[in-house]
């Protein structure tokens, strides 16, 4: 195992630790998402920062003004590889993960293998948001969309990650005001503060790029609303969800100025609770994150 691999592994054990030292009731939870997120580094470190079929359109500064993101839903859908030994090594650690959905998991990789789906389609329908096509497979494969939409997302994303990598730096001084990714164009997992005067970034929930955003408005529809909620639990004020009374959807966010173990990728799986709160009060996530409905 090379030094890079052995630190970022050291970082998010680290991490998960102090999830499980202040919210010791998600214990569970944190350590099957723990073993999914050692798997993707571990993966990412295997594959290929690009391949050769695949095309990332130049990047174009009017249409970032405009408010289109720089990938498009092909493109995004091409990063993944095609059904081989990398694939295979992103859907098996979640039957140990995820007990409760491992029967579907195993369905799901066999009908990859016997060739009843196509993997490229299925993607391309997770990302173009087709819930109609999500419906269809999988009453098709016997169980919820809600799990098939989490199986796929958790494939998918280790490829988007590693193959967006390079594409950070030539973005990150481009202006951006929209509340979606700047690179994928998917909604935030997460809102964070950082730096001396507190700026607020927002961490895609795909590609996991970070981008500066208002401090005020929602990630979701953009509004600027003094009745919108902000509520946290006693003993960890560093950590809220706030909650927006016009479009109702709601994100998770976390002051890591003072939190030297917390880091974005991690933090809002120690932060489920909320996400329960929220969704109780009947507010929906900005985005369909993978611990609001795998854990």
């Amino acid at each position: 195992m090379n030094e890079v691999l052995s630190n970022e592994i050291n970082r998010l054990e680290k991490a998960f630790k102090r999830i499980e030292r202040d919210t010791p009731f998600l214990k569970s939870a944190a350590n099957a998402f723990k073993e999914i997120m050692i798997s993707r580094v571990i993966l990412k470190a295997r594959l290929s920062s690009d391949r050769p079929d695949i095309h990332i359109p130049q990047l174009e500064n009017s249409r970032l003004t405009e408010g289109y993101p720089w990938l498009t839903e092909e493109t995004i859908t091409s990063l993944m590889d095609p059904w081989g030994e990398t694939v295979e090594s992103t859907i098996l650690p979640l039957i140990k993960a995820f007990p409760k959905i491992a029967a579907e998991v195993v369905r799901l990789r066999e009908a990859f293998v016997a060739g009843e789906i196509d993997l490229k389609s299925c993607i391309g329908t997770l990302v173009e948001g087709r819930e109609d096509g999500i419906i269809k497979v999988a009453s098709y494969l016997g169980f919820q969309p809600i799990v098939l939409k989490f199986i796929l997302s958790q494939m998918l994303k280790p490829f988007v990650e590693k193959r967006t990598e390079s594409l950070r730096p030539l973005i990150e001084n481009l202006p951006w005001r929209q509340g979606y990714c700047p690179i994928c164009g998917s909604f935030p997992e997460i809102s964070f503060l950082q730096g001396e005067e507190g700026q607020r970034w927002l961490k895609c929930s795909l590609c996991g790029y970070d981008w500066r955003f208002d401090r005020m408005a929602c990630p979701c529809c953009g509004e600027i609303n003094k009745g919108k909620e902000f509520i946290c639990v006693d003993g960890l004020e560093h950590e809220w969800v706030e909650l927006c009374p016009d479009c109702h959807r709601y994100i998770v966010g976390i002051d890591l100025r003072k939190q030297t173990e917390v880091t974005a990728d991690v933090a809002a799986i120690g932060m489920v609770h909320l996400d329960i709160f929220a969704q109780r009060r009947g507010f929906l996530p900005t985005a369909e994150s993978a611990w609001k409905y795998g854990g």
